[in-house]
């Protein structure tokens, strides 16, 4: 399912970030903000299930830093260093410049909007930014921090629904509180805020409900995987968020018990996160050589940046991550 997720990321980024106009026409099929919020919501699954079978906070911690934390600063260290070759710079004051330090020391704290671009490099491209992708990892850091807590506080006797039906409640309140200031006062900062952590906390909710009420999902029935389809495309349409979260958890939560047999995938490893945090400057660097310069060729290239990406995830997973994993 992640992977799927990831491709579909890659082939959202592919149409914008080439700015081919033949392209254009399959933007409708690759939802890209649609398919990270489907990896919040597996996310919000899995981690839980990681934190509730061994509850030292410690082990948890480390758990999610071998898992997130090497890969990413793989990504962050080699654009900083291999793209000085297109940067038009000489590296000897390529390296030594402010905005080369600002680019390292914000994206290495995910703050990477503080500096998404490195001096001189895609400047020439309809976008600059170098990874446009790792906006979603800071969400992700933060929601690991603050994971435990919410789980503590579910499990406390109560009504564990009622407390996840309130964050999902104020995850909608927020997000759409911003929009609305955003909207009236004409300024983009408040659309901007809007999409961190407490706007996406209902997709987490959802996978965190998921975990807890496992039971009762083991087998989602035909007809509210039929209602759930029914719910998103309709949101989508009109650009709803009150019930897409639900209805996005229970369509994952569906294909992944449904169509078990393409879990065996996994036995060749996990590229989802290399292939999400690598495949956006192999494609703003394929923009850069003029792969979409014409036209006629733009499809054939845009196909073979799929492979690039399963390979550069294939790399991450073999030559970093599961290295750090078995450690």
């Amino acid at each position: 399912m992640r992977l799927l997720l990831a491709f579909i990321v890659v082939c959202s980024h592919i149409v914008v970030l080439s700015g081919s106009s033949s392209l254009q026409a399959y933007a409708v099929f690759f939802p890209s903000n649609l398919a990270v919020c489907g990896f919040f919501i597996i996310s919000g699954l899995l981690i839980s299930s990681s934190y509730y079978r061994d509850p030292r906070l410690s082990v948890y911690l480390q758990k999610r830093a071998r898992r997130l934390l090497p890969a990413y600063i793989t990504v962050v260290l080699l654009c900083a260093t291999l793209l000085v070759f297109v940067s038009g710079y000489h590296p000897s004051s390529w390296f030594f410049s402010k905005a080369w330090w600002q680019y390292m020391v914000s994206n290495l704290l995910f703050l990477n909007f503080l500096q998404p671009g490195l001096p001189g490099v895609f400047r020439h491209n309809p976008e600059t930014v170098v990874n446009g992708a790792l906006w979603s990892i800071k969400i992700e850091v933060m929601f690991y921090l603050i994971l435990p807590f919410i789980l503590r506080w579910l499990l406390r006797p109560g009504k564990a629904l009622t407390k996840l039906l309130g964050i999902y409640i104020g995850s909608l309140i927020y997000r759409y509180g911003l929009e609305w200031l955003g909207h009236y006062s004409g300024h983009p900062f408040w659309n901007l805020l809007s999409y961190q952590l407490p706007g996406y906390m209902s997709y987490f909710a959802c996978g965190m409900a998921l975990f807890l009420y496992r039971d009762r999902f083991q087998r989602v029935p035909h007809y509210l995987m039929l209602l759930a389809l029914l719910v998103l495309l309709i949101e989508l349409k009109f650009s709803f968020t009150l019930l897409r979260p639900a209805a996005l958890a229970v369509l994952v939560y569906y294909t992944a018990t449904r169509f078990s047999f393409l879990n065996h995938f996994g036995k060749y490893g996990d590229f989802s996160y290399g292939v999400y945090i690598f495949h956006f400057p192999l494609i703003q660097l394929a923009v850069h050589l003029g792969w979409f310069a014409h036209e006629e060729s733009a499809l054939w290239h845009a196909l073979a940046l799929l492979p690039l990406s399963l390979f550069a995830g294939a790399l991450s997973w073999h030559l970093v991550e599961k290295r750090w994993l078995r450690r």
